[in-house]
C-alpha cells in the first residue's frame, strides 16, 4: 500500500502527454447559491480571492448570502476569526443573477441544486 501512495502522490502533477502551468486565480464565480455554492464560495473568500455568487432566483442568492453572513458572524463569535477579517471575507463575495457578470472570472464552479 505504501508503495502504490508513494507512486500516485509522484504521478499526481504529472499533465499526461504535456506540460500544464497553474494560472493564478484572481475572480471566481460559482454557479448556485444552496449550502454547496455558498461554502464553495466561503473558500475562496477565505483565500482572499473575490468570487461571484450566482443563481438563477433572487430568492436563492439573499438566502445564500445570508448564510454566508451568519457562517463569518459564528466564526466571529467562537473567537476564530477576528471582526476585520470576517468583513473582509464577507465583503469579498458578491451576488448576481446574470451568467454575463461572470465574463472575467478565471474559474467558475457550477454548485447548482439539483431537482429530485
Amino acid at each position: 500500500v505504501k508503495a502504490y501512495v508513494a507512486k500516485a502522490e509522484s504521478e499526481m502533477s504529472v499533465v499526461p502527454g504535456g506540460k500544464s502551468s497553474a494560472k493564478d486565480v484572481k475572480k471566481a464565480a460559482v454557479v448556485g447559491a444552496g449550502t454547496m455554492g455558498s461554502g464553495i464560495a466561503m473558500c475562496f473568500a477565505n483565500a482572499g480571492i473575490p468570487v461571484l455568487l450566482m443563481d438563477a432566483s433572487a430568492e436563492a442568492l439573499s438566502l445564500g448570502l445570508d448564510k454566508i453572513k451568519r457562517a463569518y458572524a459564528s466564526s466571529f463569535d467562537k473567537g476564530k476569526l477576528s471582526a476585520e477579517a470576517a468583513e473582509r471575507c464577507v465583503s469579498l463575495v458578491s451576488a448576481e443573477q446574470s451568467i454575463d457578470a461572470a465574463v472575467d472570472v478565471d474559474i467558475a464552479i457550477e454548485a447548482v441544486s439539483e431537482r429530485m
